[in-house]
């Protein structure tokens, strides 16, 4: 919070909560929410990626492992 904010709040003798909750807290809320929202985004963009990568190995495995059981192992 900037300095002049600050000692308007001292200067109209504003408690200490409500000063958090009418000026700190809308000051810094949205460059928070921002830098949340760009994390959420890039975890739920990674996560399929991942999931996919996971199920082609496993049906890659199980098929290798049906095709070895048919034609008998080596």
């Amino acid at each position: 919070m900037p300095k002049g904010q600050w000692e308007s709040v001292t200067a109209i003798n504003m408690p200490f909560m409500q000063t958090y909750r009418r000026i700190t807290i809308p000051h810094e809320l949205p460059p928070a929410i921002s830098s949340m929202g760009n994390y959420l985004v890039g975890t739920f963009r990674d996560t399929p990626i991942l999931s996919v990568i996971g199920v082609a190995k496993l049906m890659l495995t199980a098929y290798l492992i049906t095709l070895f059981e048919k034609m008998g192992a080596p």
